[in-house]
């Protein structure tokens, strides 16, 4: 078999299990390491780490890669990976694949000789990523307000990719939906498309209107000035990466309720999500972009 159909699934969650039988599926010979702990589709099995690395020039790591700079994204795995052990393991003139690697673990892998293939900056994975975290995001609603969404008040702040189809969503359901942006062409945008759409500055005199707040932004917006003025039974959603646009600490001492919604995909729809992934691996594999 051609060593490009060869490939290792190394640390993530459910959506790279459903990755895993997605490509096996499209004929690749597929294994994967950091599952100990998962139940993995039939003939994949788990192997150590050691055991595969040295061979393979086909690694495919998790989105995003690691979530404190420092290990890997393995919630099956029994063990703590570190990233500089990693990259000691891996050989020269292998493909990476990866979503949202930290820039220095990129570089480091890129001086190591290894091309690094980051699928999340593919537009049509990115594009279908939103729209299932704005799926995810309708439910959170559904379950955690005990209001409909016709009717309801939500602002999204921001409005790219997720919060564009997020807004969307709500606007389709019957909520008032309204755009927090900085950049003018964004809410110029957001009211082409039908949105209320305001200045982020205005965020501290309008807040005070919504039952819900939902934040893509990952920049500290949110802060305390802001919370202080939100209705007491207000719920924000975090959707932003690290550091984040909401003060966590600001909203506990106010009382205010938080959810932390960051990986949407991979909690409410993983078998979407890991096909999607595939998708976009295996348009590089056959097509090369």
């Amino acid at each position: 078999m051609n060593s490009k159909n060869n490939l290792i699934i190394l640390g993530g969650d459910t959506r790279q299990i459903h990755l895993a039988a997605y490509l096996k599926q499209k004929g690749y010979r597929v294994q994967m390491s950091a599952f100990s702990q998962a139940t993995l589709p039939d003939n994949i099995h788990n192997y150590d780490i050691d055991d595969l690395l040295p061979e393979n020039k086909n690694i495919i790591l998790p989105l995003p890669v690691t979530r404190d700079e420092y290990t890997l994204n393995a919630v099956f795995s029994d063990k703590k990976l570190y990233l500089q052990d990693i990259l000691r393991k891996i050989t020269p003139d292998t493909t990476i694949f990866c979503g949202m690697p930290p820039k220095r673990f990129e570089n480091a892998l890129q001086v190591n000789g290894c091309k690094v293939i980051d699928y999340f900056k593919d537009e049509n994975l990115t594009l279908r990523n939103a729209q299932l975290t704005a799926e995810g995001i309708i439910g959170i609603l559904t379950d955690q307000l005990p209001i409909t969404l016709s009717g309801m008040h939500c602002a999204v702040v921001g409005y790219g990719r997720v919060a564009n189809c997020t807004a969307a969503a709500l606007k389709s359901m019957g909520a008032s939906v309204t755009v927090f942006a900085r950049r003018s062409t964004a809410l110029t945008q957001a009211l082409i498309n039908g949105i209320n759409s305001l200045h982020i500055n205005e965020m501290i005199n309008a807040i005070g209107q919504f039952d819900c707040v939902i934040n893509t932004v990952p920049e500290l917006i949110i802060d305390s000035s802001v919370l202080e003025m939100s209705q007491q039974s207000c719920v924000f959603i975090e959707v932003a990466s690290k550091p984040f646009g909401i003060d966590f600490n600001a909203a506990e001492e106010l009382g205010r309720r938080v959810i932390k919604a960051a990986s949407l995909p991979g909690k409410t729809a993983p078998k979407t999500a890991g096909e999607i992934i595939g998708q976009s691996i295996h348009r590089y594999l056959t097509e090369g972009s």
